[in-house]
C-alpha cells in the first residue's frame, strides 16, 4: 500500500488531488492522510475530487474547526455518502477512565492522582496524552507503576515544554517565557485550538479560585472541587493574586474571540498567540480592542 500524508497547513487541495489521481506504484491501493483542512484555501476542488471517484486512493481528511452546516457542496456530498464522521472531545472526567484503561491494557498501573496529573500536564487533547504514555511506556520498560513523580522526571528528561509549563509561566505573568513555551509548542506542531481550550480552562478555574478563597475552603476541597492536583495548586493561587477580575474579564473575551477567528479564518498561528500573550501580561490593550469593542 502507498501511504502519505499531507497538512493543510503546507500542503493544497491541488497537490493531494494530483496525488490522489496518480496510480499507486505499488499497484494496489493508496492512502492518503490530510490533516488540517479547515486551513485549506482550494477545499472546494475536494468536490472534484469525489466526483472523479478514484476506486484505488482511499482519503482521509481531519477538519479541527467548526462546521456549521453539511448543506452545499463537498459537505453534503459528504454526508450524503455517509463519509462524515463527527469525533467529539471527551470530557476530562472521561479522559481520566481512558487513561486507566489505556494504562491497564499496557498492563501496567496508575494511579487516579498520576492520571489527572498526566491529564494537566497534556490539556485535554487526546493524542497528545498518547504520545505521552507512548513515551512512559517506552521508559518504563519491564517496571509496572507510574507515579506522578516519574510523570514529572519524564516531563522534565524530554525537556520539551508541555501546556503545564505554560500555565506556570501565565501564573508569573512572565510574558517572554509564555512566547518562549507557546512559540515553541506551535513548532512542534501542536493544535494553537488546545492551547486555547486549555488556557479557557485555566483561567475559568483562576476565577473559581476567588470563589473557593473567599468561601475560606482548605486546599484538599479547592483541589477536589477544580479537579486538579497539589502539583498545580500553587500556580491557581499565584494567578488569582496576580490577575483582578477585570483583567479576567477581558482575558475571557481575547480568547472566546481568538478561538472563534481561528475557527472562522485562517490567520498566522503565532500572531494570534502573540496577542494572547498580550492579553494575558498587559491586559490586551491595543490590537484586540478595535474588533472586541472594549
Amino acid at each position: 500500500m502507498d501511504c502519505y500524508e499531507f497538512s493543510g497547513e503546507e500542503n493544497s487541495m491541488a497537490e493531494v488531488k494530483a496525488t490522489a489521481a496518480a496510480y499507486p506504484f505499488s499497484g494496489g491501493v493508496k492512502a492518503i492522510l490530510f490533516r488540517e483542512f479547515e486551513k485549506v484555501k482550494d477545499d472546494k476542488l475536494l468536490e472534484e475530487y469525489l466526483k472523479a471517484n478514484y476506486d484505488f486512493t482511499h482519503l482521509v481528511i481531519v477538519h479541527s474547526g467548526a462546521i456549521k452546516s453539511f448543506e452545499k457542496g463537498y459537505l453534503k456530498e459528504l454526508r450524503n455518502r455517509e463519509c462524515a464522521f463527527e469525533a467529539s472531545k471527551l470530557r476530562p472526567g472521561d479522559l481520566l477512565e481512558w487513561i486507566m484503561d489505556r494504562v491497564r491494557h499496557k498492563e501496567k498501573s496508575i494511579s487516579k492522582e498520576g492520571a489527572q496529573l498526566l491529564l494537566e500536564l497534556c490539556g485535554d487533547e487526546k493524542y497528545m496524552i498518547e504520545m505521552q504514555l507512548e513515551k512512559i511506556f517506552t521508559y518504563l520498560g519491564d517496571k509496572e507503576s507510574i507515579t506522578p513523580a516519574l510523570i514529572l522526571e519524564l516531563s522534565s528528561v524530554t525537556k520539551q515544554y508541555q501546556l503545564y509549563d505554560l500555565h506556570s509561566a501565565v501564573a508569573n505573568k512572565d510574558g517572554s517565557r509564555i512566547l518562549q513555551i507557546g512559540f515553541n509548542m506551535l513548532e512542534r506542531g501542536e493544535s494553537l485550538i488546545g492551547i486555547i481550550s486549555s488556557l479557557t480552562k485555566f483561567f475559568t478555574n483562576v476565577t473559581r479560585m476567588g470563589e473557593l478563597l473567599t468561601a475560606r475552603k482548605d486546599d484538599n476541597e479547592i483541589m477536589k472541587d477544580l479537579g486538579i492536583t497539589f502539583n498545580t495548586l500553587n500556580n491557581y493561587k499565584n494567578s488569582r493574586k496576580r490577575y483582578n477580575d477585570a483583567e479576567l474579564m477581558r482575558i475571557a473575551a481575547v480568547l472566546l474571540y481568538s478561538d472563534h477567528r481561528l475557527k472562522t479564518t485562517s490567520p498566522d498561528d503565532r500572531m494570534i498567540f502573540t496577542y494572547l500573550a498580550g492579553a494575558i501580561t498587559a491586559g490586551a490593550k491595543g490590537d484586540f480592542d478595535e474588533e472586541l469593542s472594549l
